[in-house]
């Protein structure tokens, strides 16, 4: 899949381990861009969920209706969007295996 970055601020965030990590500590930041590069080599978000479950990828709801979350970790999620040119299902929800171009919009923790 491809990733696109909502600003320079996030793409800056996931692309760069130093910065990642004095955001997030190593932790977090290694498994940022070890999930970051499990995207990337999915050439869907079907086949992401379908090789990696544990990742718990997931459609959001309510205010946040059309975006997805990866769980980074207990707290934090990665919030992203499918490229607006994504096909939908003949019920209109998303076509996870025509999903192939992703954009994130924020790394956060939304339960607060």
């Amino acid at each position: 899949m491809d990733i696109l970055f909502k600003d320079t601020k996030i793409g800056k965030l996931c692309n760069n381990q130093a910065q990642a990590q004095r955001k997030y500590g190593k932790k977090k930041a290694d498994n940022l861009l070890k999930i970051l590069a499990e995207i990337r080599f999915s050439s869907n978000l079907a086949e992401f969920q379908k090789v990696r479950p544990n990742r718990h990828c997931h459609e959001l709801k309510g205010d946040k209706k059309g975006m997805f979350a990866i769980n980074l970790d207990e707290q934090y999620r990665i919030l992203f969007a499918p490229s607006p040119e994504a096909p939908k299902k003949e019920d209109g929800g998303a076509d996870w295996y025509r999903i192939d171009i992703i954009s994130i919009s924020s790394i956060e923790d939304y339960h607060d």
